[in-house]
């Protein structure tokens, strides 16, 4: 199951760049940067996907092969919303992405994680830094590529 932790109590939280990052657990995992140990230098990618809409599902094989890549910098947390779970295991066997960064949101677009990130307006995706500052919204492969490149 996916909640929040402490979800109004931060100042500067919301969804933008610059913003501080909802806290999320995630299957029982926390993910935010302090409890992924990200340190200075390192990101954490949280995105959002389903094996029906191509767009977002090409993004996730695309991230899956660059966090692979660099996972000295990047912390790969990628989430589903497809229809029922034997659809998201599929299609991670598929798409041959790496099962330790996927997890499947079973409340789908009732889950408070859902609407939290707005996804009724589409899949998106947050780098967050160590501090759990929102450093990019949206951000193509290639530009992740380039600023872990830095």
């Amino acid at each position: 199951s996916f909640s929040f932790i402490d979800k109004e109590t931060f100042s500067g939280v919301g969804l933008s760049p610059g913003s501080k990052s909802p806290q999320i657990k995630i299957e029982g995992k926390s993910f935010n940067a302090k409890d992924l140990d990200v340190k200075a230098g390192e990101y954490v990618l949280l995105n959002f996907w389903a094996s029906y809409d191509a767009v977002s599902r090409i993004s996730n094989v695309r991230f899956n092969t660059i966090a692979d890549q660099q996972s000295d910098k990047l912390h790969y947390v990628s989430v589903s919303y497809d229809k029922n779970i034997r659809v998201f295991e599929e299609t991670v066997k598929l798409d041959k992405v790496n099962a330790d960064y996927q997890y499947f949101d079973a409340a789908g677009a009732d889950s408070d994680l859902y609407k939290r990130f707005r996804l009724q307006n589409g899949f998106t995706n947050y780098l967050i830094d160590k501090d759990g500052i929102i450093v990019a919204k949206n951000i193509s492969p290639e530009k992740l590529t380039e600023l872990l490149g830095q």
